[in-house]
């Protein structure tokens, strides 16, 4: 058997010796997924906003062009 679960005490680290962990260290194994692609991507949407014009609908005229930025942000 060997056992499963949170590891409390890591791995033995060179120069540093065996450490014990208060809290769980969660597994970045997430990063590769669609959703989490998808998550960044709003991100980046959301806090760069003057990069990303063209994909909010206010910013369009009507006849479908993009709308001239006067300055950046």
């Amino acid at each position: 058997m060997t056992a499963s679960g949170i590891q409390i005490f890591l791995k033995n680290i060179p120069d540093v010796g065996v450490i014990r962990t208060r809290y769980p260290i969660m597994p970045l194994h997430q990063a590769g997924s669609m959703v989490y692609k998808e998550v960044d991507a709003l991100k980046d949407v959301a806090l760069m906003p003057h990069k990303y014009r063209i994909l909010y609908p206010d910013s369009r005229m009507d006849n479908g062009t993009i709308e001239p930025v006067s300055r950046p942000l």
